[in-house]
């Protein structure tokens, strides 16, 4: 006689292989655009972040992605070695930093642009927007259920 597996064990299941086969092959994708921009996936991140807002600070940065700020300021010390941004002390607090894109940061910048639309035109080659957007919901639920159940 067969066992049969009780919800939870069908989902444990589920995500091991999703996580093996779609979250790692995500994040190597990411990773080789990174490496072809010369810089971490991390990085781009950043970059990216930083070319929305370009008074943005290193407090706000922490904040956006759920990380201290002394692990946001070890990835900005990174870029800042690239010379991909500046940091400007403000004139109102000495202890507030804004950071902005050097004119090699754009080019990186513009470069991922490149990039995000061959990417966006593949995907919509095969996937309807309708698709992507509840795709995008799900994973959105999902993450959401597991910041509120799963301690850090």
């Amino acid at each position: 006689m067969a066992k049969q597996q009780t919800a939870a064990q069908i989902v444990i299941e589920m995500m091991d292989e999703s996580y093996l086969r779609d979250f790692l092959k995500v994040e190597q994708h990411l990773k080789c655009i990174g490496k072809s921009l010369g810089v971490g996936w991390r990085g781009l991140s950043l970059l990216s972040q930083i070319a929305k807002n370009d008074r943005i600070t290193l407090d706000v940065l922490a904040k956006q992605n759920h990380i201290t700020k002394g692990a946001i300021s070890t990835q900005i010390k990174t870029l800042l070695q690239f010379g991909l941004i500046e940091v400007e002390v403000s004139p109102d607090d000495r202890r507030q930093h804004f950071i902005h894109l050097t004119l090699k940061g754009k080019r990186v910048i513009k470069e991922l642009d490149v990039h995000e639309k061959k990417t966006v035109a593949a995907i919509l080659e095969k996937m309807s927007l309708k698709e992507i957007t509840q795709l995008s919901k799900y994973f959105e639920h999902f993450v959401a259920v597991l910041d509120q159940n799963v301690e850090n």
